[in-house]
């Protein structure tokens, strides 16, 4: 069980880390990718169950199945695949700047630090979760159709959730005035290279 001691000790840790000079600089790009794999996987996942629903509509079948992917980009009637598209680009963008924040600390105390740990740890359950639901919702709309909406839905309502939970976490190991002090160096010390 945690302490307010042992989480004062760890902020510390993690606030010193990141004072430090030495500290790595994240690749917006590795962090847009980790922040887009569950939404690409839930985006291919509702483009296949689509095109499933597509053929069997018209008769089923791998050829049938193989000749239905062109409907995906002709016509407007992958309307659930391109909203869960726009939707996870969007959920993407949204947390690149707390992923580029994760890898700011160093490895050492990443590695070290009980809330690092504690925070990794909810956000995958979270993107199991996520999973889970949507590969749900893909065999439900197998069987009715409308439920291919779900995973826009469900993409949409994971943006929401995911950034209560982010900011629960923080507020409850209270790292909230550690990130304003993060904050203020870090434009200080961007202000000093300009």
């Amino acid at each position: 069980m945690l302490t307010i001691n042992d989480i004062k000790k760890d902020t510390l840790l993690i606030v010193d880390g990141l004072k430090s000079d030495d500290r790595p600089i994240p690749s917006t790009w590795k962090s847009f990718a980790i922040c887009f794999f569950i939404p690409f996987c839930c985006i291919m996942l509702n483009a296949i169950t689509y095109v499933t629903i597509v053929s069997e509509s018209n008769g089923g079948g791998v050829g049938v199945f193989i000749s239905s992917i062109p409907s995906l980009w002709t016509g407007f009637d992958a309307i659930p695949v391109y909203a869960s598209i726009v939707i996870g680009l969007l959920f993407s963008m949204m947390f690149v700047g707390q992923v580029n924040l994760y890898f700011m600390i160093p490895d050492k105390i990443r590695d070290t630090s009980v809330i690092a740990k504690k925070i990794r740890l909810k956000v995958k359950k979270l993107g199991v979760i996520f999973i889970i639901l949507n590969i749900v919702s893909s065999v439900i709309s197998t069987f009715d159709w409308i439920f291919v909406f779900a995973t826009p839905a469900l993409m949409f309502l994971a943006i929401f959730f995911i950034n209560f939970t982010l900011s629960s976490e923080i507020m409850k190991y209270g790292l909230g005035p550690a990130i304003d002090k993060l904050s203020g160096l870090i434009s200080t010390s961007s202000n000093r290279e300009m």
